[in-house]
Protein backbone atom coordinates (compact mmCIF):
# COMPACT_ATOMS: atom_id res chain seq x y z
CA UNK A 1 0.00 0.00 0.00
CA UNK A 2 1.61 2.99 -0.88
CA UNK A 3 1.99 5.82 1.84
CA UNK A 4 -0.29 8.55 1.82
CA UNK A 5 1.05 11.68 0.89
CA UNK A 6 -0.34 15.07 1.74
CA UNK A 7 -1.34 17.68 -0.83
CA UNK A 8 -2.05 21.47 -0.62
CA UNK A 9 -5.75 22.85 -2.56
CA UNK A 10 -5.22 26.39 -2.63
CA UNK A 11 -8.07 28.89 -3.33
CA UNK A 12 -8.42 30.45 -6.98
CA UNK A 13 -7.96 34.29 -7.36
CA UNK A 14 -10.90 35.97 -7.98
CA UNK A 15 -11.13 37.75 -11.00
CA UNK A 16 -13.40 40.67 -9.59
CA UNK A 17 -10.57 41.22 -6.34
CA UNK A 18 -8.24 41.75 -8.68
CA UNK A 19 -6.66 38.25 -8.91
CA UNK A 20 -5.79 38.15 -5.35
CA UNK A 21 -6.88 35.51 -2.97
CA UNK A 22 -9.43 37.02 -0.50
CA UNK A 23 -9.84 35.59 3.15
CA UNK A 24 -13.10 36.71 3.65
CA UNK A 25 -16.24 34.24 3.31
CA UNK A 26 -17.80 36.32 1.00
CA UNK A 27 -21.52 34.82 1.91
CA UNK A 28 -23.13 37.55 0.00
CA UNK A 29 -22.27 38.94 -3.65
CA UNK A 30 -24.93 41.99 -3.87
CA UNK A 31 -25.97 43.35 -7.29
CA UNK A 32 -26.97 46.83 -7.99
CA UNK A 33 -30.48 45.82 -6.95
CA UNK A 34 -29.45 44.44 -3.07
CA UNK A 35 -29.10 46.97 -0.36
CA UNK A 36 -29.06 47.38 3.52
CA UNK A 37 -31.47 47.37 6.34
CA UNK A 38 -30.41 49.31 9.37
CA UNK A 39 -32.66 48.69 12.38
CA UNK A 40 -32.66 49.41 15.79
CA UNK A 41 -34.09 49.72 19.09
CA UNK A 42 -33.58 51.72 22.13
CA UNK A 43 -34.65 52.11 25.36
CA UNK A 44 -32.06 55.55 25.74
CA UNK A 45 -32.88 58.64 24.22
CA UNK A 46 -29.70 60.23 22.15
CA UNK A 47 -28.59 56.75 20.88
CA UNK A 48 -27.09 56.70 17.29
CA UNK A 49 -26.85 53.36 15.51
CA UNK A 50 -23.48 52.93 13.55
CA UNK A 51 -22.76 50.58 10.65
CA UNK A 52 -19.13 50.47 9.25
CA UNK A 53 -18.14 47.86 6.60
CA UNK A 54 -16.01 47.08 3.77
CA UNK A 55 -16.95 45.83 0.22
CA UNK A 56 -14.95 45.22 -3.15
CA UNK A 57 -16.75 46.17 -6.48
CA UNK A 58 -17.13 44.50 -9.44
CA UNK A 59 -13.97 46.01 -10.80
CA UNK A 60 -12.13 44.69 -7.55
CA UNK A 61 -11.70 48.28 -5.89
CA UNK A 62 -11.97 48.53 -2.32
CA UNK A 63 -14.68 50.78 -0.72
CA UNK A 64 -15.35 51.82 2.96
CA UNK A 65 -19.27 52.64 3.91
CA UNK A 66 -20.67 54.13 7.03
CA UNK A 67 -24.29 54.63 8.05
CA UNK A 68 -25.69 56.80 11.24
CA UNK A 69 -29.25 55.89 12.00
CA UNK A 70 -30.20 57.90 15.42
CA UNK A 71 -32.45 56.06 17.67
CA UNK A 72 -35.49 57.07 19.34
CA UNK A 73 -35.34 56.14 22.48
CA UNK A 74 -39.37 54.94 23.31
CA UNK A 75 -38.21 51.15 22.46
CA UNK A 76 -39.67 50.90 18.96
CA UNK A 77 -38.39 49.99 15.71
CA UNK A 78 -36.36 52.91 13.99
CA UNK A 79 -35.34 51.33 10.19
CA UNK A 80 -32.88 52.84 7.20
CA UNK A 81 -32.21 51.74 4.14
CA UNK A 82 -29.11 52.32 2.26
CA UNK A 83 -27.68 51.62 -1.02
CA UNK A 84 -25.19 48.95 -0.94
CA UNK A 85 -23.70 48.82 -4.62
CA UNK A 86 -22.78 45.68 -6.63
CA UNK A 87 -19.72 43.26 -5.22
CA UNK A 88 -19.20 41.62 -2.36
CA UNK A 89 -19.50 42.69 1.46
CA UNK A 90 -16.22 41.82 2.90
CA UNK A 91 -16.71 43.20 6.93
CA UNK A 92 -18.92 45.41 8.51
CA UNK A 93 -19.13 46.13 12.27
CA UNK A 94 -22.02 48.01 14.40
CA UNK A 95 -22.05 49.67 17.67
CA UNK A 96 -23.54 52.77 19.12
CA UNK A 97 -22.76 56.65 19.81
CA UNK A 98 -24.20 59.54 21.74
CA UNK A 99 -25.69 58.15 25.13
CA UNK A 100 -23.97 55.22 26.35
CA UNK A 101 -26.24 52.58 26.72
CA UNK A 102 -25.81 49.15 29.17
CA UNK A 103 -25.72 46.15 27.45
CA UNK A 104 -29.73 44.87 26.94
CA UNK A 105 -30.91 48.50 26.18
CA UNK A 106 -29.99 48.85 22.76
CA UNK A 107 -30.58 45.98 19.75
CA UNK A 108 -29.97 46.07 16.31
CA UNK A 109 -30.89 43.93 12.81
CA UNK A 110 -29.06 44.62 9.84
CA UNK A 111 -30.37 43.03 6.74
CA UNK A 112 -29.70 42.51 3.63
CA UNK A 113 -32.86 43.59 1.18
CA UNK A 114 -33.74 43.19 -2.70
CA UNK A 115 -34.85 46.44 -3.64
CA UNK A 116 -34.10 50.14 -2.12
CA UNK A 117 -38.14 51.75 -2.19
CA UNK A 118 -41.34 50.64 -2.25
CA UNK A 119 -41.80 46.49 -1.97
CA UNK A 120 -38.21 44.97 -0.83
CA UNK A 121 -37.82 41.66 -0.34
CA UNK A 122 -35.75 40.28 2.64
CA UNK A 123 -33.01 38.25 1.40
CA UNK A 124 -29.95 37.77 4.52
CA UNK A 125 -29.70 38.46 7.97
CA UNK A 126 -26.16 39.89 8.63
CA UNK A 127 -26.01 41.07 12.19
CA UNK A 128 -28.88 41.16 14.62
CA UNK A 129 -28.17 41.06 18.84
CA UNK A 130 -27.15 43.57 21.57
CA UNK A 131 -24.42 46.24 21.37
CA UNK A 132 -23.00 49.07 23.22
CA UNK A 133 -19.56 51.93 22.04
CA UNK A 134 -17.78 49.11 23.01
CA UNK A 135 -19.43 45.60 23.07
CA UNK A 136 -19.70 45.91 18.98
CA UNK A 137 -21.67 43.22 16.50
CA UNK A 138 -19.38 41.96 13.68
CA UNK A 139 -19.65 40.49 10.69
CA UNK A 140 -18.09 38.00 10.03
CA UNK A 141 -18.52 36.17 13.44
CA UNK A 142 -20.95 37.55 15.85
CA UNK A 143 -24.03 35.64 16.22
CA UNK A 144 -27.39 36.14 15.35
CA UNK A 145 -29.24 36.46 18.76
CA UNK A 146 -33.15 36.85 19.70
CA UNK A 147 -33.75 40.05 21.69
CA UNK A 148 -34.91 37.88 24.74
CA UNK A 149 -31.57 36.52 25.46
CA UNK A 150 -28.82 37.20 27.57
CA UNK A 151 -29.00 38.86 31.25
CA UNK A 152 -31.43 41.56 30.07
CA UNK A 153 -30.61 45.19 31.02
CA UNK A 154 -30.72 46.04 35.32
CA UNK A 155 -32.54 49.29 35.76
CA UNK A 156 -34.04 50.86 39.16
CA UNK A 157 -37.49 52.88 38.56
CA UNK A 158 -39.16 55.40 40.61
CA UNK A 159 -42.39 54.94 39.53
CA UNK A 160 -45.60 56.95 40.00
CA UNK A 161 -47.03 58.25 43.49
CA UNK A 162 -50.76 57.74 44.13
CA UNK A 163 -52.99 59.80 45.39
CA UNK A 164 -54.43 59.68 49.36
CA UNK A 165 -56.53 56.17 49.31
CA UNK A 166 -54.92 54.80 45.62
CA UNK A 167 -53.32 51.70 45.49
CA UNK A 168 -49.55 51.87 43.72
CA UNK A 169 -50.15 50.74 40.05
CA UNK A 170 -47.27 50.25 37.33
CA UNK A 171 -47.50 49.28 34.17
CA UNK A 172 -44.65 47.80 31.48
CA UNK A 173 -44.31 50.01 28.38
CA UNK A 174 -45.01 49.24 25.21
CA UNK A 175 -41.44 47.61 23.78
CA UNK A 176 -40.28 45.90 27.13
CA UNK A 177 -40.38 43.18 28.83
CA UNK A 178 -39.67 42.99 32.42
CA UNK A 179 -38.71 40.91 35.50
CA UNK A 180 -39.78 42.43 38.90
CA UNK A 181 -36.68 41.48 41.36
CA UNK A 182 -37.06 44.31 44.34
CA UNK A 183 -39.77 46.54 45.18
CA UNK A 184 -40.00 49.37 48.03
CA UNK A 185 -42.67 51.36 49.88
CA UNK A 186 -44.01 53.05 52.44
CA UNK A 187 -47.52 53.16 53.44
CA UNK A 188 -48.72 55.59 55.84
CA UNK A 189 -52.18 55.46 57.74
CA UNK A 190 -54.85 57.42 58.64
CA UNK A 191 -56.56 56.74 62.38
CA UNK A 192 -59.51 54.71 60.63
CA UNK A 193 -59.35 51.92 63.40
CA UNK A 194 -58.65 48.90 61.05
CA UNK A 195 -55.46 46.80 60.28
CA UNK A 196 -54.14 47.27 56.64
CA UNK A 197 -52.58 44.03 54.81
CA UNK A 198 -50.30 45.73 51.71
CA UNK A 199 -49.68 42.16 49.03
CA UNK A 200 -48.52 42.46 45.27
CA UNK A 201 -50.46 41.59 42.25
CA UNK A 202 -49.55 41.11 38.93
CA UNK A 203 -52.15 40.78 36.17
CA UNK A 204 -51.86 41.07 32.00
CA UNK A 205 -53.74 44.63 32.53
CA UNK A 206 -56.85 43.78 32.91
CA UNK A 207 -58.71 42.01 36.47
CA UNK A 208 -57.72 38.54 36.27
CA UNK A 209 -54.88 38.03 38.27
CA UNK A 210 -51.86 36.01 37.12
CA UNK A 211 -50.19 36.31 40.43
CA UNK A 212 -50.20 37.59 43.80
CA UNK A 213 -47.07 37.66 46.63
CA UNK A 214 -49.21 37.85 49.57
CA UNK A 215 -47.92 39.65 52.82
CA UNK A 216 -48.52 37.68 55.98
CA UNK A 217 -48.02 41.36 58.08
CA UNK A 218 -50.54 43.59 59.22
CA UNK A 219 -50.13 47.80 59.88
CA UNK A 220 -52.09 49.72 62.33
CA UNK A 221 -53.95 52.86 62.47
CA UNK A 222 -51.77 56.35 62.54
CA UNK A 223 -48.92 54.57 61.38
CA UNK A 224 -46.02 54.62 58.82
CA UNK A 225 -44.33 50.96 58.13
CA UNK A 226 -41.89 50.44 55.17
CA UNK A 227 -42.13 47.41 52.61
CA UNK A 228 -39.85 45.48 50.96
CA UNK A 229 -40.61 42.66 48.19
CA UNK A 230 -37.49 40.82 47.01
CA UNK A 231 -36.73 37.42 44.82
CA UNK A 232 -35.02 35.07 47.15
CA UNK A 233 -37.05 36.62 50.47
CA UNK A 234 -38.75 34.23 52.75
CA UNK A 235 -42.59 34.81 52.69
CA UNK A 236 -42.79 37.25 55.66
CA UNK A 237 -40.04 38.78 57.44
CA UNK A 238 -40.27 41.49 60.14
CA UNK A 239 -36.96 43.37 60.58
CA UNK A 240 -38.67 46.27 62.89
CA UNK A 241 -41.91 47.33 64.08
CA UNK A 242 -41.78 49.45 61.12
CA UNK A 243 -40.58 47.47 58.67
CA UNK A 244 -41.07 44.35 56.81
CA UNK A 245 -39.51 42.05 54.02
CA UNK A 246 -41.39 39.69 51.67
CA UNK A 247 -41.11 37.27 48.88
CA UNK A 248 -41.52 37.78 45.10
CA UNK A 249 -41.65 34.90 42.25
CA UNK A 250 -37.97 34.19 41.08
CA UNK A 251 -39.18 33.97 37.39
CA UNK A 252 -42.24 35.74 36.82
CA UNK A 253 -41.93 37.78 33.06
CA UNK A 254 -44.32 40.86 32.40
CA UNK A 255 -45.09 41.63 28.88
CA UNK A 256 -45.50 45.20 27.50
CA UNK A 257 -49.20 46.00 29.13
CA UNK A 258 -48.84 43.64 31.81
CA UNK A 259 -48.90 45.43 35.77
CA UNK A 260 -47.85 45.28 38.97
CA UNK A 261 -50.07 46.74 41.61
CA UNK A 262 -51.02 47.10 45.73
CA UNK A 263 -54.11 45.03 47.07
CA UNK A 264 -54.11 46.43 50.37
CA UNK A 265 -56.75 44.76 53.04
CA UNK A 266 -58.54 47.45 55.19
CA UNK A 267 -56.97 50.32 52.85
CA UNK A 268 -58.37 53.63 54.20
CA UNK A 269 -59.67 57.06 52.27
CA UNK A 270 -56.94 58.90 53.98
CA UNK A 271 -54.16 56.35 53.63
CA UNK A 272 -51.41 57.10 51.33
CA UNK A 273 -48.65 55.12 49.65
CA UNK A 274 -45.12 56.98 48.71
CA UNK A 275 -43.53 56.40 45.51
CA UNK A 276 -42.74 52.92 45.07
CA UNK A 277 -38.53 52.60 43.71
CA UNK A 278 -37.98 48.90 41.98
CA UNK A 279 -35.54 46.63 39.96
CA UNK A 280 -36.58 45.34 36.90
CA UNK A 281 -34.38 43.56 34.55
CA UNK A 282 -35.96 44.86 31.05
CA UNK A 283 -35.45 43.31 27.56
CA UNK A 284 -36.80 44.57 24.41
CA UNK A 285 -39.83 43.34 22.59
CA UNK A 286 -38.42 43.59 19.51
CA UNK A 287 -41.62 43.57 16.32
Amino acid sequence: MAAATEREFLASPLPIAGGRVIVSPFQFHTTGEDNLRISGWSSLSDVVLVLHGRRFDDQGAQHTFGHRVPLSGDRLVTTADFALGSGYLVNMVAFTEGTAPKMGQVFASIKLIRGLSGATILIGALLQGYLTPTQVLAWPGSPLVNSHDGEGAFRVVAGTNPAAGAEISETVPTGARWQLTALGFTLTTDATVATRQPNIIFDGGGPTDMFRSANPGTQPASSANRYHFAVGMPLDTVISGTTQLAGLAASHILLPGHRFRTATGGLAAGDDYDTPTFTVREWLEVD
